[in-house]
């Protein structure tokens, strides 16, 4: 392998626009995190044993419908890939995006919207931010990660992995970056 600190392929979309749920079904991963983003809102959904579930099917009443014509893009990622798929001007286009050498990486943790839990439901939770009325459906329990705890207080967020390559020059520059994970209030949450 060479110095590189990932590896990207692009992959085969046949078939994801005449069925989307089919296509995501087949596309390899059997265990992670579903995260699109669509016209009408965020749709969040989880992988486990090949199969998924989405936040649309939960809470139908929050979540906008998993659909093409709303659809902008998709990642679907675990501790060790990500797929992307993404909307150009005339098709969808996607890669793969897996670890290469560890040497060079930035870990981020960005903080999810949310401090009400409004409902928890097959495995989801709805959060709501404030009196906004902003609202989305994480895929996990929060509580049944909170080991016992009431989920009161908590801290949602999603983990970025940054690979760092370098320039003729020698400064260090993102060439690539990638969601790789879900963590409450510090821990990982498995899918």
């Amino acid at each position: 392998m060479d110095n590189k600190t990932y590896l990207i392929k692009s992959i085969d979309m046949s078939g994801f626009e005449n069925n989307i749920n089919t296509w995501l079904a087949g596309c390899g991963v059997d265990v992670g995190w579903i995260l699109a983003y669509a016209d009408d809102g965020v749709i969040w959904g989880v992988v486990k044993d090949g199969c998924f579930k989405l936040s649309s099917s939960i809470f139908p009443n929050i979540s906008p419908q998993f659909r093409l014509c709303t659809l902008q893009q998709v990642r679907i990622f675990n501790r060790d890939m990500e797929i992307h798929v993404w909307r150009d001007a005339l098709s969808f286009k996607g890669c793969l995006l897996e670890d290469g050498n560890e040497e060079n990486e930035l870990i981020e943790d960005y903080i999810l919207l949310g401090n009400k839990i409004e409902d928890v439901k097959e495995g989801f939770t709805l959060l709501a931010v404030g009196e906004q009325g902003l609202r989305h459906a994480l895929p996990f329990s929060i509580s049944d990660n909170m080991n016992g705890e009431k989920p009161n207080r908590f801290l949602c967020t999603l983990t970025v992995k940054h690979y760092i390559d370098y320039d003729e020059y020698g400064q260090a520059y993102i060439s690539a970056s990638r969601m790789c994970g879900i963590k409450l209030n510090g821990n990982e949450v498995q899918p």
